[in-house]
């Protein structure tokens, strides 16, 4: 839905009248910081299976079929070993990229659930306040 499209005003004057209940301000921060705390292990399986294609496992082939997938000499093969790398290398930064965004996003919603920690203070809290403090 866009501007100009039928019911996108009247969305977003819902969304500007929400009102958030710092408790669950609260437990989204936790749950955040859960999903982050398990990107490293998610990380480490993506290594281990790369290293695994890469340079070989327990028979010590790479899934090319060579000690090391450096060794693989065939024109066709080459390009193949490029995506590889190329996918791991993608697939690696973007763990990390999340394991950031998810670790500034937990702090945000935290630091917004502290500052309104009163009634009159999470009375006066609605959505459009919480939209303004999170992390771009």
């Amino acid at each position: 839905m866009a501007a100009g499209q039928p019911g996108f005003d009247t969305a977003m004057r819902q969304v500007g009248e929400l009102q958030v209940d710092v408790a669950h301000l609260e437990r989204v921060s936790e749950y955040l910081r859960v999903l982050q705390d398990q990107i490293p292990h998610v990380r480490q399986t993506v290594q281990s299976a790369h290293e695994v294609v890469d340079s070989g496992g327990q028979h010590r082939h790479s899934a090319l079929g060579s000690f090391n997938i450096d060794e693989v000499n065939h024109p066709e093969m080459d390009g193949l070993v490029r995506r590889l790398r190329r996918t791991h290398d993608a697939v690696a930064g973007n763990l990390a990229d999340l394991e950031s965004c998810l670790r500034d996003t937990a702090q945000a919603v935290a630091a917004i659930a502290k500052l309104y920690d009163t009634v009159e203070e999470r009375n006066r809290l609605a959505a459009a306040d919480v939209l303004k403090r999170l992390p771009r």
